[in-house]
């Protein structure tokens, strides 16, 4: 078996939403200077189309780790020819990001054209939960 590259996706599918100025699109973008922000407090989520089927054997994301952290959890990484959730989730990352990073997820060699994150973000008191805007999540990509 050949080894895998770290690659980014060709485009986004969807996204729960996005500031004007801090689009979804800059977490595919290949700089780690620019990044997707989303003032609603919801559970956000985003979907990444990596062009064709692929075999996915993990993914990562890039974040900022300072005073607005990005995400506190990745409660599902879902990989499919769907863009949905079926098939289940692949993966999680429950535990806290590290910021200024590489936080990779294994998801054991899924096959599907589409990745979707769910993500949980840090309300005022820093609490982990599904009801604060979402900031400063820079680069994704997927080990195919």
């Amino acid at each position: 078996m050949l080894a895998g590259a770290w690659t980014t996706p060709t485009a986004i599918h969807s996204k729960c939403g996005e500031d004007a100025l801090y689009p979804a699109s800059h977490t595919i973008d290949e700089s780690l200077s620019t990044y997707w922000k989303h003032s609603i407090g919801h559970e956000h989520w985003i979907i990444f189309d990596m062009g064709s089927t692929k075999t996915v054997q993990k993914v990562r994301f890039y974040c900022y780790g300072g005073t607005y952290l990005c995400i506190c959890a990745v409660s599902a990484v879902y990989i499919n020819d769907t863009a949905d959730e079926s098939g289940g989730s692949k993966g999680s990352l429950s535990t806290v990001p590290s910021g200024d990073n590489w936080n990779e997820i294994d998801v054991v060699n899924t096959n599907g054209r589409y990745i979707k994150l769910k993500l949980k973000t840090y309300e005022t008191h820093m609490v982990c939960q599904i009801t604060h805007g979402l900031d400063n999540l820079k680069e994704f990509e997927a080990y195919v």
